[in-house]
């Protein structure tokens, strides 16, 4: 499964404060979505790495893991971010 970032807009920062909020402090582990999930980071560093490629995850960052996508989440620096 592919993983899609991009910037967030502002409009979708200050919408996805309504949503679910999950941190983290630096470590990795890995994860597989039961469900499509869209994102938008607002602290911390993140690397995905996912069918052997690696994404970045920064502020201001929305991305989106399709229902299946299996991963390995590599924290950097203690991440918050909102999704649903």
């Amino acid at each position: 499964m592919a993983i899609f970032v991009r910037k967030a807009t502002e409009g979708e920062k200050e919408y996805f404060k309504g949503m679910t909020y999950w941190e983290c402090g630096i470590s990795k582990f890995d994860h597989v979505y039961e469900a499509d999930e869209t994102c938008v980071i607002y602290e911390g560093l993140a690397d995905i790495i996912c069918n052997g490629e690696t994404v970045r995850l920064e502020p201001d960052v929305l991305a989106f893991f399709p229902k299946g996508t299996d991963c390995v989440w590599n924290i950097v620096q203690p991440v918050k971010k909102y999704f649903r």
